[in-house]
């Protein structure tokens, strides 16, 4: 898994611009769009809101890492998202609904570390 993380990693550091989120967080949105219902390249990249290439190279990430499987031929290809994916999905939620509710329950111990 970590040689995973390396490629997010090493994808990311080539980029001119800021990116709006991270690899991880696009494959990610890719994940959650793919676990909603999207099966077919053109619902996944609307839902996900990606561009056709990211979606392409992410699902590519994706399926190496038996995080989705693929069905279909090459013009017509169905995704959908492994057993494996899903518990990456949850872990993912859970990590950040925890974030989150530390935030949002202990503000004054948050506030001093942003304003610095």
């Amino acid at each position: 898994m970590s040689s995973i993380i390396e490629a997010f990693k090493s994808r990311d550091l080539g980029k001119r611009t800021t990116a709006r989120r991270s690899t991880l967080e696009t494959c990610l949105d890719i994940l959650r769009a793919i676990k909603g219902g999207s099966s077919t390249s053109t619902t996944i990249m609307y839902n996900a809101n990606v561009s056709w290439e990211a979606m392409q190279d992410n699902l590519k990430i994706l399926h190496l890492a038996g995080l989705v499987s693929e069905s279909g031929n090459k013009s017509r290809k169905k995704y959908e998202i492994t057993p494996k994916g899903q518990r990456l999905v949850a872990s993912y939620e859970e990590i950040i609904g925890m974030m989150t509710d530390f935030i949002t329950e202990q503000p004054e111990r948050v506030a001093p570390i942003v304003l610095n």
